[in-house]
């Protein structure tokens, strides 16, 4: 019968959610929304004569089953006796280790039929349906580079059970008949007018601009504000900017970026990558309002510089976009993994010193039917790993 069995007896589970998938999935199976129905069948072939279950009174069940897993890759000494890096002797190197951890937060099991002697049939098909929890982990699977990995991943388990033995077979992880359908989870999209998606304000940044460290050349105030910081993947991320420039010093550009940050922790180690998912950069000159001195009045740059800039109510705002990827990862914060993102937006002067720079987190979410792809990276930022405080 396939996977989960033998000619003689087996096991085989679906899902309508993978019906449709084909190779879209990428492996990872179709897309079930959270808060919604997970319906599916599971197929037996029995034969109680086959002499592992004659006389026995078997169950067939299907497990739904979410699961954080992580791998972390770190560095550590320890002492070598031989040759190392053309010394012999006993001396001390460093090798890389793995730390991996799971965390399931998701299990449950439905029973479907006993099965024993009295039973005749020999191919059945038996209908089930789980109710998916309103809100769950967003599936995915990042790499964080050097070996380190962070997934969260969701199955439906088919497999003949014997209750005699507390549900397992022989032993743990020696049942033969098993069959497991691996699936994807989106959430719903969030109810924008109760989670007060409204615009938030980024208090401004004033900054002396100085050329080559010690040349004096003004100060310039950069405010912005983001219209809807709860954003969709595969949608436009709109920041709203002003800028207060009362220095003779020219804006090259302006620099929209998002940051992905992902967080992974495994036995007391932590690996953290961030990575810009979205860069726009526009230059200066085509934008009116940022040049040297031409921008504010004197009253303006007053209150400018003493924190009063709020682009969000001022007619020289300007608006500034870039466009998330549709593979973007949700943010999420969970026992072993976390992932966020900011935005932030950049004044490139060209004085090596001085690009004041403002920036604020986003919520990002996955749209429903979007199945897991790793995002494009246009450059990473940051990299690093460090012990947990």
């Amino acid at each position: 019968m396939g996977a989960g069995g033998s000619k003689e007896i087996g096991v085989y589970g679906d899902l309508l959610v993978n019906a449709n998938a084909g190779t879209a999935g990428g492996g990872f199976g179709g897309v079930a929304v959270a808060g919604n129905a997970l319906s599916g069948n599971a197929y037996v072939r029995w034969n109680p004569n086959v002499p592992d279950v004659r006389g026995k009174n078997l169950r067939l069940s299907v497990t739904l089953k979410g699961e954080e897993r992580t791998v972390v890759a770190y560095r550590r000494d320890e002492d070598f006796d031989g040759e190392y890096d053309n010394v012999r002797g006993t001396t001390r190197r460093q090798v890389t280790d793995y730390r991996r951890s799971s965390n399931q937060f998701l299990f449950q099991t439905l029973w479907l039929a006993d099965l024993n002697a009295s039973v005749k049939v020999r191919d059945a098909q038996f209908p089930f349906q789980f109710s998916l929890p309103n809100r769950l982990p967003p599936s995915m699977s990042h790499t964080l580079g050097g070996g380190s990995k962070a997934e969260i991943v969701y199955s439906v388990t088919t497999e003949l059970v014997d209750p005699t033995r507390g549900g397992g077979w022989f032993g743990i992880g020696s049942n033969p008949y098993t069959h497991v359908t691996p699936f994807q989870v989106v959430n719903p999209q969030p109810d924008l007018e109760r989670a007060r998606n409204f615009p938030i304000n980024i208090p401004p940044t004033t900054e002396a601009v100085n050329l080559l460290c010690c040349i004096p050349r003004g100060h310039m105030t950069l405010a912005a504000h983001i219209p809807m910081p709860i954003v969709a993947s595969g949608t436009e991320m709109q920041m709203g900017f002003e800028v207060a420039n009362n220095s003779s010093a020219q804006v090259n550009s302006v620099v929209l970026k998002v940051k992905e940050k992902v967080i992974a922790c495994a036995e007391g180690e932590r690996e953290t990558r961030t990575v810009v998912i979205a860069e726009n950069r526009i230059p200066a000159a085509t934008i009116p309002g940022v040049q040297a001195k031409d921008s504010h009045n004197r009253q303006e740059l007053r209150q400018a510089k003493m924190g009063t800039l709020v682009p969000s109510q001022s007619m020289k705002q300007q608006y500034i976009s870039c466009g998330l990827p549709a593979a973007a990862l949700e943010s999420y914060s969970g026992r072993l993994i976390s992932v966020s993102h900011s935005v932030e937006l950049l004044l490139d002067t060209g004085t090596f010193v001085s690009d004041p720079t403002v920036a604020a987190d986003v919520f990002v979410y996955r749209q429903q039917g979007a199945g897991y792809a790793p995002p494009p990276v246009t450059g990473v930022y940051q990299q690093q790993q460090q012990q947990p405080q």
